[in-house]
């Protein structure tokens, strides 16, 4: 296989890859395809590859454009899209045989910046594959023997054990690039909702995390996992209050009725990934078992800090009592200055009702009999009065569009309301007890309200079912407009994490029978001699992986005759002169003299080094290798004893045992 070939393959599979993740642009990817149908035809001369460069840079200013008005923080991305069609154009040049490194190069940049966003399990293992292939084409390209290419394949693992014993040592870095969001966590949600951010979530599939729960699963309806509770309105944004007085948190003492439509609380045990953010998913009922978790007046469950690893967590079938908690007077929460439609509807509604049960069944009214559609890709609102763009020109929404409008229509009637952003459904799956669990990915990320009713509480309400109740009921997104392969995807990463899902349980059940928790990272209850002793084994370790290094590409003869030199340079150094000329039998036989307690080690020194060097014939690797370690050992003992001795003279009393 030729390098060419190799780098047509790595393009391919980094385009599925970026097309199932979807990362890529449709110019980006209708201009990809195309030059891969010129690759896949005779060779193309450079006035032809000029052409077509302008006019697809031509096509991605143009999506750029679209992108960015939409959201700016999506700037890398673009910045990601022209490098990848930079790559597919520089590949027509590459089947003339011009350049190809540089292709090779660009293939390498593109697989790293694809990298920095797309941080799935998948699509790093398809980064891995890819890489390996590029490192493969240099070889060839730079006509490598297979023998030096088996070489360096075992010089990369040799240092493997380095790699990994950093890896659990060293502490970790947050990312250095925060990308596509300000707040954006990998749960894939943020504190802050616009038309428009849910939808564009709600396409990704990131794992977010999986619940259990002690008794049978929640109907389809009752699957709603809150994260972020939105109660001010303002520049036509939905953000949380961060007014004090209303920041406090619950006392998390148990009541005896909660709002009506609660019939039983099922404890819920969360395995959550890791996330920049402090507020954690959970259904609303039950009270937090960890102490270092809160729940807030407005329902939201609190950790004591980010997640930079996986969390377990549960929650107690112990009822709670934040959904009583009657909201504080507030001024100047919702902005009146945009959405003239939306503000004169709802109080319409408040001056034609008589209680808050009528308007919001005016509101349901409205919503089911409007004309209303449920999408994925509502296209953009306008910017100065989306919800009355929405409410009264487009009509066709995701669930943020129902949330918000529905909303901001009830604060306007004088019904005190709020978004709640978070998740809704998830994919029913079975552990290794054979018992039923959800997992829930971005894909499920959803908007709804909360309503207060006096002598109720807060209630919650989801326009959305009214336009799609199949999203509620059968936790269904409208993929009219998913590729095939999308789909394919989607269903293979879930079953490939939950089968990675069961063997991590699996492997925690072990390591917790054997009560081994934390013993590879924790040696000592103090953290300094933990340190020092973590410490002296990444020494070690570097040291042996450098042995190898060295023993890969020295001369065996030079390297422990140099080993043998250092020995004898120390060994001058504690005050015994060592003659010229004079032969290592002779210095063996009076360091023996001097000290007779380790006259067995010297001597067995001198016999292991002689009879390597007056070899008949050649040793192989792994005798060599062990002679070397034994060399060593016996030269420490023998230089320990000798140092010990300098500083003690005490210390040649003490009996040594001879047979070592």
């Amino acid at each position: 296989m030729n390098s060419f070939r190799i780098i047509f393959i790595v393009f391919i599979i980094n385009f599925l890859n970026l097309l199932i993740s979807q990362k890529l642009f449709t110019s980006v990817i209708i201009c990809s395809t195309i030059n891969i149908y010129f690759l896949s035809r005779y060779q193309t001369n450079q006035k032809q590859i000029n052409k077509i460069t302008l006019i697809e840079l031509f096509s991605w200013i143009i999506n750029t454009y679209l992108v960015l008005i939409n959201n700016f923080n999506l700037w890398f991305l673009t910045l990601n899209n022209l490098l990848w069609l930079l790559t597919s154009i520089k590949l027509i040049e590459s089947k003339n045989d011009i350049k190809t490194k540089n292709i090779i190069l660009l293939l390498f940049l593109s697989i790293g910046t694809s990298a920095l966003f797309n941080l799935n399990l998948i699509s790093n293992f398809v980064n891995l594959i890819c890489i390996a292939l590029l490192i493969y084409s240099l070889l060839l390209i730079n006509n490598s023997k297979s023998e030096n290419v088996i070489k360096q394949l075992l010089v990369l693992l040799s240092f493997l054990p380095l790699t990994f014993f950093s890896y659990i040592l060293i502490p970790k870095a947050k990312p250095w690039l925060n990308i596509n969001s300000q707040t954006l966590a990998k749960t894939g949600i943020n504190n802050e909702l616009r038309p428009g951010d849910i939808s564009s979530l709600a396409k990704g599939s990131d794992l977010v995390g999986r619940i259990f729960f002690d008794n049978k699963l929640p109907n389809n309806d009752e699957r709603y996992w809150r994260v972020f509770v939105l109660d001010q309105f303002k520049d036509n944004t939905w953000i949380s209050n961060t007014n004090k007085n209303s920041s406090y948190t619950l006392n998390n003492n148990p009541i005896s009725s909660i709002e009506n439509n609660i019939n039983n609380i099922n404890a819920e045990t969360w395995i959550l990934e890791p996330n920049y953010i402090q507020e954690r998913p959970w259904s609303g009922y039950g009270n937090p078992v960890d102490r270092n978790m809160r729940i807030s007046n407005k329902g939201k469950l609190i950790g004591e800090k980010d997640l930079k690893k996986r969390k377990e967590y549960q929650l107690s079938s112990i009822k709670n009592s934040w959904r009583l908690i009657s909201p504080n007077k507030r001024k100047n929460n919702i902005d009146k200055n945009y959405n003239k439609k939306a503000y004169a509807l709802g109080k319409k509604w408040a001056n034609e009702s008589i209680n808050q049960e009528a308007i919001i069944y005016k509101a349901e009214k409205f919503f089911k009999e409007g004309g209303y559609k449920y999408s994925m890709n509502p296209g953009l609102m306008n910017k100065k009065a989306p919800y009355d763009d929405f409410l009264f020109n487009k009509k066709t929404g995701f669930c943020e569009h129902f949330a918000g409008s529905f909303t901001l229509l009830m604060n306007h009637a004088n019904i005190p309301a709020r978004v709640v952003v978070g998740y809704q459904g998830g994919k029913e799956l079975k552990n290794y007890e054979d018992k039923n669990y959800l997992l829930i990915d971005n894909s499920y990320v959803h908007a709804w309200s909360e309503v207060w009713i006096k002598g109720k509480g807060w209630i919650r309400i989801d326009p959305t079912f009214w336009i799609a109740p199949e999203r509620i009921q059968d936790s269904l997104l409208l993929t009219e407009n998913k590729f095939i392969m999308q789909k394919f995807a989607q269903n293979f990463k879930l079953d490939l994490i939950n089968n990675l899902s069961l063997l991590e349980i699996r492997l925690n059940t072990l390591i917790r029978s054997l009560d081994f928790n934390n013993k590879i990272i924790t040696f000592s209850g103090n953290i300094i001699l933990n340190r020092i002793i973590s410490i002296i084994m990444f020494t070690l370790i570097l040291s042996i992986t450098i042995i190898f290094l060295l023993l890969d590409k020295t001369n065996s003869n030079n390297i422990i005759k140099r080993n043998m030199n250092i020995y004898l340079y120390f060994i001058s150094k504690y005050s015994f002169n060592i003659y010229e000329a004079e032969t290592l039998i002779s210095i063996s036989y009076r360091l023996a003299e001097k000290y007779p307690k380790i006259a067995n080690q010297i001597n067995k020194i001198q016999v292991l080094y002689n009879t390597h060097k007056f070899r008949k014939n050649p040793t192989n690797k792994k005798k060599h290798f062990s002679l070397f370690i034994n060399l060593l050992y016996l030269e420490i003992i023998v230089l320990i004893h000798i140092g010990l001795e300098k500083l003690n003279p005490s210390y040649n009393k003490i009996p040594f045992n001879k047979k070592s």
